[in-house]
């Protein structure tokens, strides 16, 4: 009998206007990998600010998530997908925070609420505009039993040269988590101070990260990268995200990621 390794378990959250980020991350992680269970976050909100005007965000629908699933199960039928609607738990944790009123969207705060959605004892949660292109499964095993709460990267020469700790892939060591109280206090820093970079500043000042490497959260232009990242995070340093302008632009200022489009279009027809 040939054994199967444990599960990778990943975790994305967003609305629907992120859904073609998602769709992109789902392949271009399924090329590389197997045995995955995809954990999505996601809820339907109404964000009423203090001007009393009020911020409507709609979640990803069964509908949509069954694309997704779709792509997973035609690239390996091992693999799963599971949506979660964490409307409830955000309205008990999360909702009356100080940073409600942000420019960020309330589903970057979802990756708080992960030792209260998932009975797993570590993930690996990854950002909406990210493309894979390599194997995730050494941070995975690095990390997720380590004895820290959870890996990030960190840019060493950010904040005069103190470092900066960013959220966008993060392993987390949810056993560890579940008696450190460390989701706790991100939880709690994030409903009462006042961040410029919300979640990510409540996790950073809950605990300090295992160093991840830069090839799982690389973010420079990677058109001037040395040879090839595992991890493409599409953040402020490039051009474009693939979910805030049309598809036909962003592949043809990246024509060497043309690939997922083609092999979307192919799932795509007999979805």
């Amino acid at each position: 009998m040939i054994a199967h390794p444990e599960p990778l378990h990943i975790v994305i959250a967003g609305d629907r206007g992120v859904l073609p980020g998602l769709e992109a991350l789902v392949y271009s992680t399924m090329r590389h990998n197997r045995d995955v269970v995809w954990h999505l976050l996601t809820m339907d909100i109404q964000v009423d600010h203090a001007d009393g005007t009020g911020t409507g965000y709609y979640g990803i629908s069964e509908e949509e998530a069954g694309w997704l699933r779709k792509i997973v199960t035609f690239m390996d039928h091992r693999s799963a997908f599971i949506r979660h609607d964490i409307r409830e738990l955000y309205d008990r944790y999360l909702a009356q925070s100080v940073n409600r009123e942000t420019g960020f969207t309330p589903y970057t705060a979802l990756r708080l609420l992960m030792d209260k959605v998932l009975d797993t004892d570590r993930c690996l949660y990854l950002d909406a505009d990210i493309i894979v292109q390599g194997d995730l499964r050494p941070p995975y095993e690095q990390w997720g039993h380590a004895d820290y709460d959870y890996a990030a990267y960190t840019i060493p020469d950010a904040c005069d040269g103190y470092g900066e700790m960013v959220a966008a892939v993060l392993v987390f060591n949810l056993d560890r988590i579940r008696y450190s109280g460390f989701l706790e206090r991100a939880r709690r820093y994030y409903n009462r101070n006042l961040y410029r970079y919300p979640d990510q500043m409540a996790l950073r000042d809950a605990g300090d990260p295992a160093p991840l490497e830069e090839t799982y959260n690389y973010m420079r232009d990677h058109k001037l990268a040395d040879g090839k990242p595992v991890v493409l995070h599409f953040s402020n340093c490039n051009r474009y995200k693939l979910y805030t302008v049309p598809p036909g632009e962003f592949y043809r200022y990246y024509p060497e990621h043309k690939y997922i489009k083609d092999g979307l279009d192919v799932i795509r027809s007999v979805h």
